[in-house]
């Protein structure tokens, strides 16, 4: 089998070190990839992931059996889409189901609807409405941009002015959420779904704030662990009980099939989990510590 992984990072490399222990691979490509995936695979560096036409044309070329999507934006472009049209298979929700991530009121007006317990939220699309809602707020409270942003797209904040000049950035070109502070721990369940079925990974805490002691602004992510202790068999349940089950029949009621692996996003509260977010492929950087865990044929 010649497989394709779409992606340039630390999780691109990851996965595709993962591809490489396989006894049935028969080719290893990485579009464009980096220093660290041409040691494993062959990078193509003038195909870009977002550009199906170009992914495609590389298919054929390198007569591709398998395309693993790595990042977001070309979930959200619709590559899987365009690549099954083509007859090739692909790891990867549809444009469709990639909503989930790409569009937090998306998400979050899923969330709502199958009762998933998350955070109270707004959605705010004008500057006026935003500024008095943070203007009257009390304590701590937390903006997401609608759109993607590479995990740089929420502020959490008890700072008035803080908070106006980001939200005030965002609705220059895009909307977004005031949501309800949470407090807790947090971390991320993965489940791999064929369409019908799914199977749940082992549970990951990743460590966002760019600076030491849990400061700073939130970054992609700083570091991971794998798996996580304060995760019980009994949460475990619970969680997926109240978010994971709830979330694949709201899936099956909207009408769409998900492919591919749906992330969750997990704050463990007093009153039990709350859903901060969804993602449509594996995390960075907890794919770089969840992989080796996982046995692989």
């Amino acid at each position: 089998m010649k497989v394709l992984v779409l992606g340039s990072g630390a999780r691109e490399h990851a996965i595709a070190w993962k591809f490489s222990k396989s006894n049935i691979l028969s080719g290893l490509y990485v579009a464009p990839g980096n220093a660290g995936t041409e040691e494993i695979a062959e990078n193509l560096p003038d195909v870009d992931p977002c550009d199906s036409t170009s992914v495609i044309s590389a298919c054929r070329k390198y007569k591709i059996d398998f395309v693993f999507v790595g990042p977001e934006a070309p979930l959200a472009a619709g590559v899987v889409d365009d690549l099954e049209a083509a007859g090739i298979y692909a790891f990867g929700p549809c444009k469709q189901a990639a909503q989930l991530e790409a569009s937090k009121l998306y998400s979050k007006s899923f969330m709502k609807k199958y009762k998933i317990p998350t955070a109270y939220s707004e959605e705010f699309d004008n500057v006026a409405a935003f500024e008095k809602a943070i203007k009257k707020s009390e304590g701590k409270v937390v903006i997401k941009k609608n759109g993607l942003a590479a995990g740089k797209g929420v502020l959490e904040s008890d700072d008035k002015k803080e908070l106006l000049e980001f939200g005030r950035n965002i609705l220059k070109d895009d909307t977004l959420l005031v949501e309800e502070f949470l407090t807790g721990w947090e971390t991320s369940i993965f489940a791999i779904s064929d369409g019908k079925d799914y199977v749940l990974l082992p549970p990951c805490a990743d460590f966002k704030k760019a600076y030491d002691k849990d400061q700073g602004p939130n970054t992609g992510g700083m570091g991971s662990i794998c798996p996580v202790p304060t995760v019980s068999k009994d949460l475990l349940a619970q969680i997926e009980k109240e978010v994971v089950i709830p979330t694949f029949n709201g899936i099956k009621k909207e009408g769409y099939t998900y492919r591919g692996l749906l992330y969750f996003g997990l704050m463990i509260t007093e009153k039990g989990p709350k859903l901060l977010e969804y993602t449509a492929r594996f995390g960075d950087p907890e794919t770089q510590a969840l992989l080796p865990l996982i046995d692989s044929v």
